[in-house]
């Protein structure tokens, strides 16, 4: 598996022998994903601006090279921008809401606009939920992710529950191991 990138491909994506979804290319290492998977892998037709857009992630050339299986030509590409908002754990008065700078195939959060300092775990969580960490989703976070969401409806991310609410990640990493202790099937 693997393809080679190019920005605006529409790329089918194999998470288990039976689980597949759509992503669309950015620049180089972000993917876009959407809310649409299906079992067999084949996908006809779909039209992407009937889609609703569900993850803009960075990953690593690991997720690319055992999940990306092939381009779909028959998949128009549509217009993606990067969220206009983000958090960031890059500041010394703790994570904060952020509007990064997307330029160079990269997020700089080090000259963002601060939309909200010091975000508070309790307070905030709201945002938390909403907005996604600046960071890479490695392989086996983002397919378990990826796997979790499309089997539940529940966006779990563990890198975010890690750093910010560690009885929940407990929780949900006790439930990811159990779910994948053998692997993706």
């Amino acid at each position: 598996m693997g393809v080679i990138w190019k920005e605006n491909a529409i790329v089918n994506v194999k998470l288990t022998y039976d689980l597949f979804t759509l992503v669309q290319m950015y620049q180089d290492p972000y993917l876009q994903f959407f809310k649409i998977s299906n079992n067999t892998g084949k996908w006809g037709n779909v039209d992407l601006t009937d889609v609703s857009p569900y993850l803009f992630v960075a990953t690593d050339r690991f997720f690319c090279r055992d999940r990306l299986v092939e381009k779909l030509k028959q998949v128009k590409p549509i217009s993606i921008k990067p969220p206009q908002y983000a958090i960031s754990t890059r500041f010394a008065d703790g994570p904060c809401l952020v509007e990064p700078i997307f330029r160079d195939g990269i997020y700089d959060s080090f000259n963002a606009k601060i939309i909200k300092r010091g975000l508070d775990f309790v307070q905030d969580e709201e945002l938390f939920r909403k907005y996604e960490l600046i960071n890479m989703e490695l392989n086996w976070n983002l397919t378990t992710r990826l796997i979790y969401f499309f089997e539940t409806g529940n966006d779990i991310c563990l890198d975010k529950l890690s750093r910010f609410y560690p009885n929940e990640f407990k929780k949900y990493s006790a439930i990811f191991k159990k779910r994948f202790v053998n692997g993706y099937k």
